[in-house]
Order: structure tokens, then C-alpha cells, then sequence
């Protein structure tokens, strides 16, 4: 018999953050390191740098979204549901500031054509 009381949607949020975590993480160390080493190809920079970054627009919400359920039916410890929510929180403010910039720059360009 399975427990009533198991954190399904704790582990949900904890295992989103931990992949997209990992992911921006890798994509500042491509950045930070990468990027003197390989100053002739600056499209597979932005390639390296890109590409971990876009998982990160989905699996954002979606971690708020079993962040906010664990911190509703009160699941596990919570320190552990106030951090990841914090955490996933964060992350989805990067996602509207990184919209505002793109919308900003958009507005630049049709602005010089």
C-alpha cells in the first residue's frame, strides 16, 4: 500500500528545478568559460549558451505550478516547499524580465525601419 502523506508534487517541483537548475548552470559555464576559448565561432557560443536556456521557459511555470500544489496540501517540510518556490518563483521573473528585453529590442528595430 502506497502512504497517503508522499510529497508527489515536492518531488515534481524538486526534480524541475534540479533540471533546469543544472541547465542555467551549464549555460553560464559555457558562457563564463567557453566563450574566450572559442572567440572565432561566435554562433556556436550563442548555440551553447541558447539551447539550455529554452527548457527553461517551460519547466519554470510548470515547477510553480507543483511548487504552489505542494505548498497548498502542505506537503513535506516547509522550509524545503518555501525554498522551491522561491526558487521557481525567480526563475519565472528571469522569464518576464528576458520577455521585456526582447520586446524592448523588437520595439528598436521596427523603430529604425
Amino acid at each position: 500500500m502506497s502512504a497517503t502523506n508522499e510529497p508527489i508534487y515536492l518531488k515534481k517541483s524538486a526534480t524541475f528545478f534540479k533540471i533546469y537548475g543544472g541547465l542555467f548552470l551549464f549555460a553560464i559555464i559555457m558562457s563564463v568559460i567557453v566563450r574566450p576559448i572559442l572567440k572565432d565561432l561566435p554562433d556556436v557560443i550563442d548555440l551553447l549558451v541558447g539551447l539550455p536556456i529554452l527548457p527553461l521557459f517551460i519547466m519554470a511555470p510548470m515547477g510553480l505550478f507543483y511548487s504552489w500544489k505542494s505548498l497548498k496540501s502542505n506537503e513535506g517540510l516547509s522550509r524545503t516547499r518555501f525554498k522551491y518556490f522561491i526558487g521557481h518563483l525567480f526563475f519565472c521573473a528571469l522569464i518576464i524580465l528576458f520577455m521585456a528585453v526582447i520586446v524592448s529590442d523588437l520595439s528598436e528595430l521596427f523603430k529604425l525601419l
